[in-house]
């Protein structure tokens, strides 16, 4: 039903029909199974969210670790602090590592 007296049209609930308990039943499932629905969907949305992050941090990680062993391997670092504890008692020198400054021209080629 539609009532036109104030002008828009605004539309109106009808009581349930003759069916009674039984329409009362089916309007109950009707809203059960929406928000079922919804929750489901929020669910979804919620575990692939998780599920996205999670495998972005184990991605960086794994990155991060085979980069520190690249690093390790080619500096020798690992295997000179392994050794070194074995076959000398001092401690290890400040300057285990030398780093070398190299300046770059500022010269533009065309």
């Amino acid at each position: 039903m539609i009532d036109e007296s104030q002008g828009a049209p605004t539309p109106k609930m009808s009581p349930p029909a003759s069916g009674g308990d039984q329409t009362r039943i089916g309007y109950r499932l009707q809203v059960l199974s929406t928000e079922h629905m919804s929750l489901l969907a929020t669910r979804t949305l919620t575990w692939n969210e998780i599920f996205t992050r999670s495998s972005m941090f184990l991605s960086a990680l794994s990155g991060a670790l085979v980069a520190l062993a690249l690093v390790a391997q080619a500096t020798a670092l690992g295997a000179a602090l392994a050794i070194h504890a074995h076959w000398n008692k001092n401690p290890l020198p400040a300057d285990i590592i030398q780093l070398k400054h190299y300046a770059v021209k500022n010269t533009l080629v065309l």
